[in-house]
Parts: C-alpha cells; structure tokens; sequence
C-alpha cells in the first residue's frame, strides 16, 4: 500500500515526493517517520482518489486552505494593526471558500450514504425473499435430507463416464 501511496503522492505532491525521496538516501530512520506523517496528512485524499476524484479533489482544496489560513494567522500575529485588517479580510475569504468545500463534502458524503442505503434496501429484500423460500416445508425437507445423505458420505454421486 505504501508504493501505491508514494506513486500517487509523486503525482499529486511532486514536491513533497521529492523531498521523501531525498531523505530517503540521506536519512532512513526520519524518512520512515515522515512517511508515516506524512500517510496520515494525505491520506483521505490518497482514498478518496481510489474511488471519488470529486472528493479527492474538494480534500485536496480543503487542506490547501488549512496552509493558507495557518499562514495568514502567523502573519496576522506578528503584523500592525493596520495590516491585520486587511490579511483578516482575506481571513474571512479563506474560511468562507473552506466553509464552501466542507458543505459540499457533506452532500457527496450524503449522496454516497443514499445509495449505499438503497443497496442494503436490495439485499433486505433479497434475504427477504430467501427466508421466505427457506420456512417452506418441502424446501426444508430436501435440504435437510440432501445434507443428511451429504453427511452420511450416502449421496449418490453421477458418473458420467
């Protein structure tokens, strides 16, 4: 899994992949470190591309806006006052593009739990149907005598040849 996560994050984060690699040669015991922290940073994205790229997509915004309003609060604490005002309006346009992303996250979220529930409505219906099948006497009575014979090693097998 690992490969496959290394493969995808030099597609997606060709620098960081970079950097992994580099340190690779130069550190082993660190590079097994940062993969690790670094699998547990992408890896939602890394999952969602797998089988939702919409999704991964929107994850993908969603931590570029976590940098970008880390940065921007960084700079908000150490400008004047002034200058606060202004990097707190772009604040404001960061969390309001994040708040975007987050709602739509939840109706992709909410459209897959829609049809992961109509597909557990069809198995109902199906396990439904069998159990029907599977209270009736006759039904019982050669299952239970075809697992006796079964049982028994009596099953007449056919021999075709």
């Amino acid at each position: 899994m690992m490969d496959e996560y290394i493969k995808w994050l030099e597609e997606n984060y060709p620098d960081e992949a970079k950097k992994l690699a580099d340190m690779q040669q130069k550190n082993p015991d660190l590079y097994g470190t940062k993969l690790r922290l670094g699998f547990s940073m992408y890896r939602r994205i890394f999952e969602a591309s797998r089988n939702n790229p919409e999704l991964a997509e929107i994850l993908k915004q969603d931590l570029d806006l976590k940098e970008q309003r880390r940065d921007l609060l960084r700079k908000i604490r150490t400008a004047d006052k002034d200058h606060q005002k202004k990097l707190t309006e772009q604040l404001k346009g960061i969390v309001g593009n994040r708040y975007d992303l987050i709602v739509r996250r939840k109706q992709i979220e909410y459209e897959q739990m829609l049809e992961r529930l109509k597909e557990l409505q069809q198995e109902v219906q199906q396990k439904r149907a069998n159990l029907g099948n599977w209270k009736d006497a006759d039904f019982k009575n050669r299952n239970v005598q075809d697992r006796v014979q079964e049982l028994t090693g009596s099953a007449k097998e056919f021999k075709w040849e």
